[in-house]
């Protein structure tokens, strides 16, 4: 194609592989939430006569739910951070770009602050997001 960008090796490298590690893990973290439903509730569902589209997307799914979201936050932050393992492989992310800042303006300890800061601050607003998610899917008692 022409007009296009270019994707580097070290780029296509780094997609490639969180691509295959996370779909992997978030894989896992899928089939075990779905099997965390209890055969009792699974049955009951089908027993009050719910198909099977119903019991999945009514009763096995949001009961999965509750405990999928909170191991696939931890993946989804652990994947963002992995991106700084791409350094090895000759990646710019913002670790990288921080130290070819450091090594022109010396300014060291300031560089590692404004680093660290992103980094909270990107990892704090997935937490809050996620925990928003959760929170909202919790189980629901009557109050009196």
């Amino acid at each position: 194609f022409s007009g296009g960008t270019t994707l580097t090796i070290e780029a296509t490298t780094l997609v490639l592989a969180l691509a295959l590690f996370g779909s992997a893990n978030i894989g896992e973290i899928v089939r075990g939430g779905l099997l965390s439903a209890p055969k009792g509730v699974i049955e009951a569902a089908v027993a009050s006569g719910l198909s099977p589209w119903q019991t999945f997307s009514l009763v096995r799914l949001p009961i999965a739910m509750r405990s999928i979201i909170p191991a696939i936050s931890n993946q989804y932050l652990y994947m963002m951070k992995g991106t700084s393992v791409g350094i090895v492989i000759g990646f710019a992310d913002l670790f990288a770009v921080s130290s070819l800042a450091i090594n022109y303006s010396g300014q060291t300890l300031e560089m590692l602050v404004l680093m660290m800061a992103c980094f909270m601050v990107i990892n704090f607003t997935m937490s809050r997001m996620t925990d928003a998610l959760n929170q909202h899917l919790q189980f629901k008692t009557m109050r009196q």
